[in-house]
């Protein structure tokens, strides 16, 4: 019972030392240029899941904390991968538009730069770990969409009202 004891004083006094921390504001935060753009924050990312969404580390307000989450790109729906293909034909084409993806954000995934990926105007998915925003990539001209590009390219469709998914399947 004793060592149960020392172990929550150990545990609660950790978490004091680091409450200033957390309630602090966030002063030391860089601050933001017109290229910047609103509502968005660098991300670190670590690897392409699919077509429409990367997985990584996205800065927050406060310098010393990252969200380690999944991005879903908003408004767009890529076809589905490996098993959770319907058909050979949308397996065939999620591989593209990931490959594509991969393509785009390779400087940024080798470098491990938080400089040349940003996420932007963020929100909660249904799933806990899962963000929905537009992923923005530095290319020569600017930050540009990658949603938009990939809408662009005809390798993704825009999402459907409701969450209902038509076919890529002929």
């Amino acid at each position: 019972m004793k060592r149960i004891h020392g172990l929550m004083r150990v545990i609660v006094a950790g978490f004091l030392s680091c409450v200033p921390l957390a309630i602090a504001p966030a002063i030391a935060s860089p601050a933001r240029t017109a290229d910047d753009g609103e509502n968005c924050h660098s991300m670190l990312v670590i690897r392409v899941i699919d077509g429409d969404t990367v997985h990584g580390y996205i800065d927050t307000s406060d310098p010393l904390v990252a969200i380690r989450a999944n991005l879903r790109l908003e408004r767009v729906d890529a076809p589905e991968r490996g098993r959770r293909a319907s058909c050979e034909q949308e397996r065939e084409r999620g591989e593209a538009a990931r490959a594509y993806v991969a393509r785009l954000l390779d400087g940024a995934i080798e470098k491990r730069s938080r400089k040349l990926v940003r996420a932007c105007d963020l929100r909660r998915d249904k799933y806990a770990l899962r963000r929905v925003g537009r992923l923005e990539v530095r290319l020569e001209n600017g930050w540009v969409d990658v949603g938009a590009l990939l809408l662009k390219r005809g390798l993704v469709r825009e999402s459907e009202a409701g969450g209902r998914r038509s076919t890529w399947c002929a």
